[in-house]
């Protein structure tokens, strides 16, 4: 490669992240929505008759972040998380299955880096972890398949207080006015096994047949719209956004 072909590479690179685009920069605050999907975990062998599938869990509320310049932001919130399993038996007529769930509160933490792909239209790639405190009643919960099957399910909260490992990737759309528009793809890594799990196939007894753990892990499509605060102005006393 020459030289000036060289130069010219160069400075198409650099003219693609200099792209004149609405900015970043300053505080936004809004809502975000996270249909999510998410399963229990493998402790012991599977018996054949028995299996796991994903169960749909929601989560939503008030999410923040600043941006620090156009290419990097600090971004939190607080969120009510909603996950869900679902363990099957097969050994009956029916496919019966028991559906479990755990809720509570998250705090999120982490970072974006962002990449314009025109003036309003950019990607982010998410990095952070979460905080989860688990708001499930009772300590330990017992759940039994509504036919004559006596498949039962022991869910056993193991810690209240939990943590996982966020990464995603998402399309940002923003506005004249500095509001913006995402959506994208969130994974949320359990780390450790909070809920203990104790499949039971025995009416008589509480012996559990095998053991499953559920961690909270999830893939979910995260949808969030966040205002821009230094687009607030006075109208007779009260504030709008333009």
């Amino acid at each position: 490669m020459t030289n000036k072909r060289a130069f010219l590479l160069l400075l198409s690179i650099i003219s693609l992240f200099s792209i004149d685009s609405y900015s970043q920069r300053g505080f936004r605050a809004g809502l975000v929505f996270t249909p999510n999907l998410s399963r229990a975990n493998l402790m012991d062998p599977l018996p054949a008759d028995f299996g796991r599938k994903n169960a749909v869990g929601l989560v939503g509320g008030l999410m923040a972040q600043y941006g620090m310049n156009e290419g990097f932001a600090l971004h939190t919130g607080f969120l009510l998380s909603s996950r869900s399993y679902t363990i099957i038996n097969y050994d009956n007529p029916y496919n019966e299955y028991i559906r479990g769930n755990m809720w509570g509160f998250e705090i999120p933490v982490g970072f974006y880096l962002r990449q314009p792909i025109n003036k309003q239209s950019s990607m982010r790639e998410l990095v952070g972890m979460s905080v989860f405190t688990n708001q499930n009643k009772d300590k330990v919960s017992f759940y039994r398949s509504e036919t004559e099957n006596p498949f039962a399910l022991e869910a056993i909260i193991d810690k209240r207080i939990s943590y996982s490992l966020n990464l995603g990737v998402e399309f940002m759309r923003t506005f004249e006015s500095g509001h913006c528009f995402t959506a994208g793809i969130i994974y949320k890594r359990g780390l450790g096994t909070p809920v203990i799990l104790n499949v039971i196939n025995d009416k008589d007894s509480r012996e559990p047949l095998f053991q499953m753990g559920y961690s909270g892990t999830y893939v979910g499509m995260n949808f969030s719209y966040l205002f821009n605060f230094k687009d607030l102005k006075p109208i007779k006393g009260e504030l709008y956004f333009d």
